[in-house]
Order: structure tokens, then sequence, then C-alpha cells
């Protein structure tokens, strides 16, 4: 001891006692500034009645270790003592090195256990080397995890917990979230944060809110097929636009409209089937929404179909390109993406990408395509597009390949770059859908069960950034089709697992699973899912087997526009529509840090340090972009289409939406005359 001391020593573990006392000894322990831990010894009778030495020295940097079992009860052969040993570490069975056989082997008794608690103790003291013995002893013993086997029989009756006290170890440089501003916000817009104040925050930092009392993603609403008049039988896609959600029925051979302004409460809101008006609806694969058209590839027409849906309780056939017209090639359209006045469609049995000049809906024409092996293009069986700027991100299911074409000239698209299946970690076996954000594309995989992530900065040289496949850290990915990216999240449909995957993928070269909701699931409907969207803060899927659209709560609420400046403050912005109403835990996150993994120093949190208020818990009518208000803060809603003033046009408006008000709005609300229910004397009465 003396020599260690004179070294510099800190912590010392001891495997050793007896039953002799030596004064000399304990002089020594006590003159060391180190933490001493001792083994509290092996002969299963109690310390405070028989002392074991050194372990039961009333020294103030002395820690007396038991010993327990995998069950976290005190092992048979282990000393105790309620006053003179402190707290329990594993000591039975445990693996460790055997210094004269050179090899490893379990073994059992104290001091197996001693060892664990020093190292625990050396991790608190590399955190803040400043941290004194008795600061690191205190830090020990108050947060062990309490045991009633161990009650009566160690001080704290508890078993070490290493995670406990390195993340309550604290850190010179932990990250902490002191106030927001503002401190709350309706569930009917976003909200943006003028301050978020801190120490220790760095650039990049995430940001997000988490649900008081939610634990990763939860089921919210739903809509089956049949519902109020919908038809989405076997719904293969999802597309959505502000308060819309449209599924395309491919055992229908439909196109369903959902109004989503109350995501716990999702209604149908119109529908159009196969031949009404002239609708080219055949197997509806997918679809795209861009302004008030909806472009459907339909895989049994062999056609891609403009739907008008202006109205959306009345959508009506606008026009339509079959395969062969004008040179299309459309022989079975998996998928469609809309940009500008064109829309890119993958055709499957065409081995080719087309591109349908739009302009004039009624009249789409031909403008342009390109097929497999045009000069080096891989696309054979294409199922997923995604086209940004200039170009176009093609999954090619046959070629196993990712393809990249540039678009540039729409009449002669021509390959740019293309990335494989293969060695280096690239998984692209039938690679089904493909998502672009900034210089990064999102491909599932589903032959691999994976999602693959590509580097595309360079469209000549896409390259592998990184990847999850199915099973890695808990991650549900078995026969993953639909993807969508939203912050630093990639959410997944994995049909196979009949759930929805969540992956963060803040560092590409390492994406990791953040959780996931299965089929049952607190009610989700989500058998075979196939498409996923997310908008605001809700993730709305559709499920093939389920027959239905699944809306879902991710629990938490990533925020937008973060700019840090380091290291004290953040300004944010948070997308609140459409949010439960409650407590929320403001999160920040460094580089590197997650809120429920170590190292704990990166993440800091503000409990329910923000609240979203449901102040309007009424829907914007149909035809109407604005909410109703209500004027004289008397809870009815008397200015129906949200102007700003009463006048004859709500009058109007409530007689002609006086059923759907009666279906979709909460009565008090609406109930001028006050009895209890939506009818025509409230229209008089307004």
């Amino acid at each position: 001891f003396e020599y260690a001391r004179a070294n510099g020593a800190l912590i010392i573990s001891n495997s050793w006692g007896g039953e002799n006392y030596s004064q000399a000894l304990r002089d020594a322990i006590e003159a060391s500034p180190a933490l001493m831990v001792f083994s509290a010894g092996n002969d299963g009778t109690d310390n405070d009645i028989a002392p074991v030495y050194p372990a039961s020295y009333p020294s103030a940097n002395i820690i007396a270790v038991a010993a327990t079992d995998n069950h976290d009860d005190l092992a048979g052969f282990s000393c105790y003592g309620q006053d003179s040993v402190d707290l329990a570490a594993p000591g039975v069975n445990v693996l460790s090195t055997r210094h004269f056989q050179a090899a490893y082997a379990t073994g059992s008794g104290t001091s197996l256990s001693a060892p664990h608690v020093a190292g625990v103790a050396a991790l608190i003291k590399s955190l803040n080397t400043s941290r004194t013995t008795a600061e690191i002893k205190k830090i020990l013993m108050e947060n062990v995890d309490v045991k009633s086997s161990l009650a009566g029989k160690v001080a704290t009756s508890g078993r070490l917990n290493a995670y406990k006290a390195v993340r309550n170890a604290g850190h010179p440089m932990a990250l902490q979230v002191t106030s927001i501003t503002p401190d709350s916000g309706p569930n009917t817009t976003a909200v943006t944060i003028t301050s978020l104040a801190g120490t220790n925050f760095k650039a990049g930092a995430k940001v997000q809110l988490n649900r008081t009392g939610v634990t990763g993603p939860v089921h919210r609403g739903r809509l089956t097929d049949g519902t109020g008049g919908a038809v989405m039988t076997r719904p293969n896609g999802i597309a959505l636009s502000g308060r819309y959600a449209y599924l395309p029925g491919l055992f229908s051979d439909s196109l369903e409209i959902v109004d989503v302004a109350n995501p716990a409460k999702p209604v149908h809101a119109g529908s159009i089937r196969n031949g009404e008006g002239g609708a080219l609806l055949s197997f509806p694969y997918s679809v795209a929404v861009a302004g008030n058209y909806a472009y459907i590839a339909s895989y049994g027409s062999n056609a891609l179909e403009i739907i008008n849906v202006t109205n959306p309780a009345k959508p009506v056939h606008a026009g339509s390109i079959a395969n062969g017209n004008g040179g299309a090639l459309l022989d079975g359209p998996e998928a469609v993406f809309v940009a500008g006045n064109y829309a890119y469609v993958a055709s499957y049995r065409s081995n080719a990408l087309e591109i349908v000049d739009v302009t004039n809906k009624a009249a789409p024409v031909h403008k342009g395509s390109i097929v497999n092996g045009d000069r080096g293009a891989l696309i054979s069986g294409p199922q997923g597009v995604f086209v940004a700027g200039n170009y176009a991100y093609v999954a090619s299911y046959g070629s196993n390949a990712l393809e990249i074409v540039d678009v540039t000239n729409k009449a002669a698209p021509v390959h740019k770059g293309s990335i494989s299946d293969g060695p280096g970690g690239i998984f692209l076996n039938g690679p089904v859908n493909v998502i672009v954000s900034g210089s990064t594309a999102y491909v599932t995989s589903y032959l691999d069960n994976a999602l693959e992530i590509v580097n595309v900065t360079n469209p000549a040289q896409p390259v592998h950034a990184g990847s999850i496949v199915h099973g890695t850290g808990g991650a549900r990915l078995e026969g993953p089709r639909g993807v969508s990216v939203a912050g630093s999240y990639a959410w997944v449909a994995s049909s196979g697992s009949n759930a929805i995957e969540v992956v963060d993928v803040a560092d590409p070269a390492a994406p990791v699973h953040k959780g996931s909701i299965a089929n049952g699931n607190g009610g989700a409907l989500l058998d075979w899912p196939t498409g996923v969207m997310v908008s605001g803060s809700s993730v709305y899927v559709a499920s093939w087997n389920s027959d239905a659209l699944e809306v879902i709560d991710p629990g938490f609420i990533p925020a937008t526009n973060v700019t840090v400046s380091p290291p004290s403050r953040i300004t944010c912005r948070f997308e609140l529509a459409g949010s439960p109403a409650g407590g929320y835990t403001v999160v920040v996150s460094n580089p590197g840090g997650q809120p429920e993994d170590p190292p704990a120093w990166n993440s800091g949190m503000l409990v329910n340090g923000f609240t979203v208020t449901a102040q309007l818990p009424v829907l914007p009518l149909p035809g109407n972009t604005n909410l109703p208000t209500d004027p004289d803060h008397d809870g009815i809603y008397e200015d129906l289409n949200g102007n700003g003033r009463l006048d004859f046009a709500d009058v109007v408006l409530y007689f002609n939406q006086m059923q759907w008000i009666a279906a979709h709005e909460p009565v008090a609300a609406f109930d001028l005359n006050g009895n209890g229910r939506i009818d025509f004397a409230d229209i008089v009465a307004l």
C-alpha cells in the first residue's frame, strides 16, 4: 500500500483477507488516498459478528463487497454484514483469467466480486479525474439495484449496477438541458423554439420531444376496408398530400382517399374504381400525388392513370397513357414518381424507366425512356423509383442493383451510374424501394432482409455507406418493402416481420435499431405492411393483409431546422400538427450520444419540459384549409370557414356540410341551439 501510494495508485482491488487484525495494515490503508475495494470473505458468516480483515476495518476509504449469483441471491459461501459489508457484486461462476494457467476459466468467490466494483470505480474516475475517493464510494453505493434477498445482508441492500453508477457519475463535459422557450404549443401547427438553453451543446446535436409515458411507436388510429364506404382491398402503397392519404387497392381495382386531419380517427373521403369515367385502375400498384392530381401505376392496365382529386369526395378520371401509346414503355408499371411536369414510371415487365409528360393531364404523352442494358443501365424488373434534381434512382429487383439515370434531357435519359449487390457489405439482393434524402439513398432489399444505405454524392460512382439487416440489435427487417425518411430516422414497412421498423440513420455508416411496432401491438393492424409515409407527428401505413390504413404515433417528435450555437443555445422547429396533447420530455443528444444509451454525458433531457396543447379540437370543413374559429370564446365555433368574421358564408357552409359536421366534428363545438345534436335548428340559430 505504501508502494502504491508512492506511485500514485487511486483505486486498488483486493481479493484477499483473514481473521487477524493489524493496526499497521489499517494505518497504511487510511494513509492512502486510494479507494480500497476488498472482498468480504468466503466463510458464509456475518462479518458484523466475526470480522474479516481488511474488509471489516471501519476505514472511510474501504468498500467491502459480498458475492451474488445469477439470480441476484447472496452466494451461500459469501460473508455478509449489514454494517460492515457495503454492497454485493457477481461472484458465482464468473469467467476470468487464471494467471498460473495462462488461460480463461470460471471461478467463484468474493475474490471475483471485488474486481467488478473496482472496475466500475475506475470508470467513474475516468469520467472526472477530480472525483474524490469519498465521492466515488458514494456514487457506487447510491446506484445499486436494491434486492430483497440482500436486505439486512449488506449496508445498501443492493447489487452493483455499473450502468447506473457510470450514468449518474457526471462528467465535466456533461450535456445539460436547462430551459426551452416557448415551453408549449398547440397541436394544430408548427412551433419555432427560439431558445433551447443548456450546457455543452455541440455542432450536429439532435433534438427531439419524447412523449411522456410512451416507449417506442404505438398504435394511434386506423381505417379498414368497407368502413364508412372505404374501398381498399389489399392496399399496396400510400401517398400523402395535405390532410389526405391516398391508397391504391390492388384487389379492389381502386384508389381510396382518406381524410387524416385527425390521425386518431381517419375517415373515408372518397374513392374511384377501375372503369369509372374511363379510369384505368386494374391492379393499381402505387400512387404519387402532386397538386390536385393523383398518378397511379396500374399494373393490370399497363398504364399510367391520372385522377383529378380537387374534390377528394369525388375523384374523377383526368387522363391516362397506356403501354405502346406513342412509344410508351408501360408493361407492368409498379412505381411512379412525379417531379414538375413529368411522371417517372418503373415498368417491371418492360425492364424500363418511362418518362411521361403530364403537362396536359387529359392527354399525357410519352417523352422518353431507358431500358435495361442501354449503355450499361441496370433496369431489370424495376420496382421503385425516386427523382432528385437531374437524377432518377431506380430500385432494380431483377438486376439486384440501384441504377442512377441522368434525366436532364427527358427525351433521352442516359445511364449515369449504378451499384450492385455483392462483397463489401453491399445488400442489394432484390431491391424494391428507394428514397433519396440529401446525398444519401435508402434502399429496401427484400431478399437480403436489409436496409441498404448508399452515398450518391457522385451519381456516377455511388458507394456503399452502411446497412442494417434483420435481427441486428433487435431490428425487424424481414421482407422490407416501403421506406420513408424523416429527419434522422428511416421508417421501414417490413412485410415479412408484420412490423414497422424505425432505424436511426444519423450516422449512415452505422445505422441502428431505434424501435418497432408489430401487428397486434396495442391494436395495430400491420399484417404484411407494404407502404409507409411520415407526416408531422404521425406515421401512415398501408397494410396489405389487414386491408387497412394504420396510423402510428412514433412516441417522439424530431426537431427540424436545428441550429446549434455551441455550447449553450439551440434554435429549432417542431411540427406539432396532429400530435397527441400532453407532456413531452425535451431530449438533446450530441453526435455519438443517445438518450437511452451510454455515454450518458453526450445526452441530456428536460423531463416534461414541453407541453403540447389541444387548443382547437375541430377540423377544417371540406373545401376549406382554415380551421373554424370561436370568435366570442364561448366554445361554439360560429366562424365555420375560418375567415375571421361571421357572415352568411358560414350559414351556407353549415347547410352544405351538416351531415359531415355531425360525423366528424365534436358535437358540442357546433351545437348552436344546445339540444345535444347537429340538426337544421343549429343552422337557424346561426
